[in-house]
């Protein structure tokens, strides 16, 4: 025996209107939605530009043009305040000074490689020479910018350095959520997959594996849903990206 659950009041908008659905949703009966699905929130950009300098001539300016594109600042006035802060994903990029005390904006740019920071960098300093500019570049740094700024060159550094950074946590995120899709999977579907990603075919796998045919097909079919993957070639790569198969 079942309990029947007591009636939600009827809202004045109609489901359609509903900001959670997607646009097509069906219903049927009274009220009744049928397929819903629920539209994945969009994850915004990093809009912050990690500021590393001592300069605090500069603050005023650089805070005005950052304002003045949408994108946020956040200073740090030596190594030690960034290190502490680190850098998280609302940073799409670190503008650095090369010229700190202590050590250099180089050797900062050497240590953030070293830990793995990949958050792109644009090296500053005023009165630079070109072979401070080509030892930034040679380092890893994207762009090399030259005080004092000037708007547009800086603020086109800026907005590249960012549309990097956007692109490598979507990749990022999109492997974070393969990765745990792939927990789901079991020993045998995993080594159907290495023996795909070999190039074998189901005959293949299924004599190697000492299994039959439709068992092949099941363990394949279960590993490409828990996977989303849409292809063979979609599904291979996604093997590679997960190292379950050769390197």
């Amino acid at each position: 025996m079942t309990a029947e659950l007591p009636r939600r009041r009827t809202s004045s908008h109609s489901a359609a209107d509903s900001p959670l659905l997607q646009h097509g949703a069906r219903t049927r009966g009274r009220g009744e939605l049928h397929h819903l699905r629920l539209a994945r929130p969009e994850i915004p950009p990093p809009h912050v530009v990690a500021v590393v300098d001592d300069d605090t001539t500069s603050r005023d300016v650089l805070d005005a043009i950052l304002m003045s594109a949408g994108l946020e600042s956040r200073w740090h006035d030596s190594i030690a305040s960034l290190l502490t802060r680190g850098v998280d994903r609302e940073v799409g990029c670190l503008l650095i000074d090369v010229r700190l005390p202590g050590k250099s904006g180089l050797a900062l740019q050497q240590h953030l490689f070293a830990r793995n920071v990949r958050t792109p960098i644009i090296m500053s300093a005023r009165d630079a020479d070109v072979s401070t500019a080509v030892s930034a570049m040679r380092s890893g740094a994207i762009n090399f910018v030259e005080k004092p700024f000037q708007p547009r060159n800086l603020l086109t550094a800026i907005h590249e350095a960012i549309d990097i950074e956007a692109r490598r946590q979507k990749e990022e995120r999109a492997k974070d959520h393969l990765r745990d899709r792939a927990t789901r999977l079991t020993p045998r579907e995993m080594e159907v997959l290495t023996a795909l990603d070999r190039g074998l075919v189901n005959k293949q796998i299924a004599a190697e594996l000492g299994i039959s045919l439709i068992t092949v097909k099941m363990h394949r079919s279960n590993a490409f849903r828990k996977l989303e993957a849409t292809s063979v070639t979609d599904m291979v790569q996604k093997v590679r990206d997960l190292k379950l198969g050769r390197c």
